[in-house]
């Protein structure tokens, strides 16, 4: 770390003097500085960063499910604070956020009505999650919170994605998604995940 400036008078004169002088070692300075990209989530409805709005909400990234290894809704839940979610039968999704069972569950902004049957997330790009009364902007049955699935957005340029996981007792994954463009020059996405096995 060094030393502390030190300081003393001396009269100079002809003879032969000792100057005594004790180094103090300074103390610690360090600067961190932190950058990051303000998100804008989409599930709020207000185009503000995060950090701006009154809203109580959880993002998890695709870089995050995929550095855990998180392939369906109920495990990525289990990564959100105030969420129960489960499996029953193996397949059918439940969720309790906040103690409350009622919310909604969107696909890039659109509910997604009827059996939630365990949903992949090979081709999702971010999920939202919107807690409390704020979750009321989705309708009645949001009491506990909105959940919003933000797919990945088509690119002019063809990318490819292949991932295959195998486990304990033959169980067994894999997962392709493809971005590019279709015979009309249009963007397109598409994703594939078979059920295990």
């Amino acid at each position: 770390p060094g030393f502390s400036l030190f300081t003393q008078t001396v009269a100079i004169s002809g003879d032969n003097r000792t100057v005594d002088a004790t180094l103090e070692i300074a103390g610690i300075q360090e600067d961190v500085t932190v950058q990051a990209t303000a998100t804008v989530p989409t599930i709020g409805r207000i185009a503000l960063p995060l950090r701006d709005q009154p809203l109580t909400v959880s993002t998890l990234t695709a870089d995050y499910l995929q550095s855990r290894a998180i392939n369906d809704l109920v495990t990525a839940l289990a990564h959100v604070a105030s969420v129960a979610a489960y499996n029953q039968y193996g397949v059918y999704q439940y969720f309790s956020f906040r103690g409350f069972s009622d919310s909604v569950q969107m696909v890039d902004g659109i509910r997604n009505e009827g059996n939630r049957v365990s949903t992949q997330l090979a081709n999702v790009d971010r999920l939202e999650v919107l807690k409390g009364p704020a979750s009321v902007l989705y309708g009645g049955d949001a009491v506990g919170a909105a959940v919003n699935l933000v797919l990945k957005k088509p690119q002019a340029e063809p990318s490819y994605d292949v991932s295959a996981t195998a486990g304990r007792w033959g169980t067994y994954r894999g997962a392709s998604s493809i971005a590019s463009t279709s015979g009309a020059n249009r963007p397109t996405t598409s994703a594939t995940t078979p059920p295990s096995g």
